[in-house]
């Protein structure tokens, strides 16, 4: 054997390494793609849960003929408008910013009204309301703790270059 021969040998050692390597990495990459996009299906069927509970809330606030100032009602009309069938990663910070801007304003109203506080099924609802944040947080927790491992097979310097022209692109974490 000659040196160039080895060398050709050596060569598709490394290049059948180097794929083998990239094939473990894509499929790292898109396994946490897929958990990514199952955590952003419960954002948006845990925030439908919470526009729902917010729903019943005021309208049970309006069959009680309590008073509701105008910013609160425009904050509830803003929330029924709001799609929230599928949400990109965008939009969640915005849904999720309207939705708890309704929420801060129906339970305020509810700590300043007496009779409210004491209704049982107005405290359910706050009940039901305080699970699903609960739910909300561990999700974000979860949700933040695989884009960390998400970035860290996008960002692998032998291959990160393919990665980006294959479509995989930085994801944000939440708040």
């Amino acid at each position: 054997m000659n040196g160039l021969s080895i060398f050709l040998y050596v060569l598709a050692v490394l290049l059948v390494l180097y794929l083998g390597f990239f094939i473990y990495v894509l499929m790292s990459l898109l396994s946490f793609q897929g958990k990514l996009n199952k955590r952003l299906i419960a954002f948006s069927v845990l925030l439908k849960e919470k526009k729902d509970v917010l729903s019943t809330l005021y309208n049970l606030f309006d069959e009680k003929g309590i008073s509701i100032d105008s910013l609160t009602k425009e904050s509830c009309a803003k929330m029924c408008w709001l799609k929230i069938d599928t949400l990109k990663e965008s939009e969640i910070r915005g849904v999720s910013k309207t939705i708890s801007d309704l929420q801060k304003r129906l339970t305020l109203l509810v700590s300043q009204n007496e009779f409210l506080s004491k209704d049982e099924e107005i405290l359910r609802l706050l009940s039901t309301l305080m699970d699903i944040d609960g739910n909300f947080r561990r999700i974000i927790a979860t949700y933040n703790s695989e884009i960390i491992g998400y970035e860290y097979w996008r960002k692998m310097w032998l291959y990160s270059w393919l990665f980006f022209l294959f479509g995989f692109r930085k994801r944000n974490r939440l708040a």
